[in-house]
């Protein structure tokens, strides 16, 4: 008897605590119901007491809650505060569409166009998106265009690298018959390095479709000592036409180089581009220049340039982008042996993983072949360049708007002559911001 007694007792304590349970359960489940009806009433006030009120049980409930909570401050004019909500929620869980959408309008709303125009591409790049979602962010992506006044960008880093001066390992060369020894100058030499890269560009309205382009950029590299730094100055102006899906434009070019703090050359010319999404998961970008380079000491190797450089952007999914870019160079110097053809291609692909990390994965290769012989080694000169490398960051670890940034790229040339060929490993370790 008494043993009996003792099982209905347990029996009983036991459907207590799960009656408990799901009570509990029930009121957490009322709550984010009861916050969402608020919402979708225009209870603002009532839905965040509500939803702050609430604690989470699992992922998904805490999920949910966020989502709410970031919907509710772009309703209440505190897109800031959406952006840093959305992002956490982006972080675990990059497949989710819509609250990259959320997040590429709450960038839209403080006017971060960059990054608004990035989420939106990647919501363009989402499997079976709805028609009325696709125009809508076509809508804002043509409006981030025509409002677009001016941008800027900053990074620094440190630069470590096997092979800065990319010298060979050889420690002789054949010219003609004769070996020759070469000083520890022209052979492989490894340093750390800093760099820094900024660049500010300004577009003034000249009328309902047509815009001016100024543009300053610059990127330095210091080293110990002045004989491996390099460093360039450039600066663009030029019109550009908008139209539905893109823009078109062209200009004039000048650049200034100095390598060991001395004068290099100038590069003068003229620069032109296209821009134009093509469907819903691709764009395609163009660059083209044409050039003349002069240098400052000897002009053997003054001459034009002709490039041309097209990109194409592929939507793989709503964390995953992949880019095809195409590359083609006529070089026309004073010296045969300076003059060159060059063909190149590359690819790459940027993934958000649950957790916060993008990741960048980039490989290419390009040939080039000079015209005449090389006057030293009696040889046209032939090359093969290729290289591999990934950068990674994380989503949400930001100091002020810069963002940490790790980079590693390895980089090899295949030559003819030995002399110019090389093998060289590039680490980056900086911060990057847009502004």
């Amino acid at each position: 008897m008494l043993f009996r007694l003792f099982v209905v007792f347990c029996l009983s304590v036991v459907l207590l605590a799960a009656g408990a349970e799901a009570q509990e359960r029930a009121i957490r489940v009322d709550a984010l119901t009861a916050g969402r009806l608020l919402y979708e009433q225009g209870r603002f006030e009532e839905a965040r007491e509500v939803l702050r009120a609430l604690t989470p049980a699992s992922e998904q409930e805490e999920m949910e809650q966020k989502f709410l909570l970031g919907l509710l401050s772009m309703e209440e004019g505190a897109p800031r505060r959406a952006v840093e909500i959305f992002e956490s929620i982006l972080s675990r869980h990059p497949h989710l569409l819509r609250v990259r959408l959320e997040l590429a309008r709450a960038y839209f709303h403080i006017g971060d166009d960059d990054k608004a125009r990035h989420h939106f591409s990647h919501v363009l790049g989402a499997d079976s998106l709805p028609l009325g979602v696709e125009n809508n962010v076509e809508a804002f992506l043509n409006h981030i265009q025509a409002r677009k006044r001016w941008s800027a960008d900053f990074s620094l880093a440190l630069l470590p690298q096997s092979n800065v001066n990319q010298g060979t390992e050889e420690q002789f060369v054949q010219l003609g018959n004769l070996p020759l020894r070469l000083n520890e100058e022209a052979r492989k030499s490894s340093g750390v390095g800093l760099q820094a890269t900024a660049g500010i560009a300004a577009q003034p309205q000249l009328g309902s479709d047509w815009r001016g382009r100024l543009a300053l950029s610059t990127r330095l590299r210091q080293y110990e000592g002045t004989r491996w730094d390099d460093s360039i100055i450039g600066a663009d102006v030029g019109l550009l036409r908008l139209f539905d899906g893109g823009s078109s434009g062209g200009g004039l070019r000048v650049q200034r180089r100095w390598i060991a703090d001395e004068g290099y050359s100038w590069r003068r010319g003229l620069w032109g581009t296209w821009q134009q999404r093509l469907t819903r998961r691709n764009s395609l970008q163009a660059n083209m220049e044409i050039a003349h380079l002069d240098h400052d000491e000897g002009n053997s190797g003054n001459g034009w340039i002709v490039r041309l450089a097209p990109d194409i952007h592929h939507g793989l999914a709503a964390q995953s982008r992949l880019r095809i870019g195409l590359q083609a160079q006529v070089t026309e110097t004073r010296e045969e042996f300076q003059s060159s053809w060059l063909l190149g291609a590359g690819a790459g692909i940027t993934h958000g993983f649950s957790g916060g990390v993008v990741m960048s994965a980039n490989v290419g290769a390009q040939r080039q072949k000079r015209r005449g012989e090389h006057p030293f080694f009696g040889r046209r000169q032939e090359e093969l360049f290729w290289y591999a490398g990934a950068r990674v960051l994380h989503r949400e670890v930001r100091w002020r708007g810069f963002a940490p940034y790790l980079e590693y790229r390895y980089e090899r040339n295949n030559a003819n002559i030995d002399f110019f060929g090389y093998d060289n490993h590039v680490g980056h370790i900086g911060v990057t911001r847009q502004f």
